[in-house]
């Protein structure tokens, strides 16, 4: 539910802030495979499912494509940063700095292990 409650609301900030062009990577197989198919009427997270199907309908090209967890090492250390927070929302203007690094090794599509 984490998962699909995650890609629900970062859809749809996305689409609000105007982003028209967008890939999203998952590491849940689970979920890019629920949303590669027609949900089941009586799915335990259909409501949540069928909100995303919605905005993937929008005016926009917007691709879900599953990835490893160790290929996206930011979406990691956004997380482990997340999870020692308070806040149930962060909405960044700029990345931190600690990430710079691992933004060059992403965009590069170098893998590490997973920790």
């Amino acid at each position: 539910q984490t998962e699909i409650l995650a890609l629900f609301h970062g859809l749809r900030l996305c689409w609000d802030k105007g982003f028209r062009k967008i890939v999203c990577y998952s590491y849940s197989t689970l979920v890019v495979s629920l949303l590669q198919r027609h949900i089941p009427l009586f799915h335990r997270y259909g409501n949540q499912l069928m909100e995303i199907h919605q905005l993937l309908n929008c005016d926009w090209t917007c691709t879900i494509v599953h990835t490893l967890r160790e290929g996206n090492s930011c979406a990691n250390a956004l997380a482990r940063m997340g999870a020692l927070g308070n806040d149930r929302l962060v909405i960044l203007q700029e990345h931190p700095v600690t990430l710079s690094s691992l933004l060059l090794a992403d965009s590069l599509r170098t893998v590490f292990q997973r920790d």
